[in-house]
């Protein structure tokens, strides 16, 4: 059942997902699933979320020339900056900063600029 939990995560984190909402998806007491899915994947659900989207984020922000705003809506954050807070949280670095770095390592991309 923490299978389907992480599942749901993995296909719905670009929206609003909420602890009840996948611990429905997965038939599973909340606090029955928080314990269960700390022990399988080492975080909590909420971190889970959090990981997942900004790692969407990363991926867009270095592959993409997408605007940082829209960015953050398609990672599945509520604001451009809930996702700086977390990318600085995470990089130490505003996702300006990580493309502008991305792209100075990656000849290819920097000719696009």
């Amino acid at each position: 059942r923490v299978m389907t939990a992480t599942d749901y995560v993995n296909s719905n984190y670009m929206s609003a997902v909420t602890l009840d909402d996948i611990a429905s998806a997965a038939h599973l007491s909340k606090y029955h699933l928080a314990r269960l899915f700390r022990a399988l994947h080492g975080v909590s659900p909420a971190a889970y979320v959090r990981l997942k989207r900004i790692r969407a984020a990363e991926r867009l922000i270095e592959g993409s020339d997408a605007d940082l705003a829209e960015i953050a809506e398609r990672s599945g954050f509520g604001s451009r900056w809930s996702m700086f807070r977390e990318l600085r949280r995470r990089r130490g670095m505003s996702g300006q900063r990580i493309r502008d770095s991305w792209l100075r390592s990656t000849p290819s991309m920097a000719s696009r600029t």
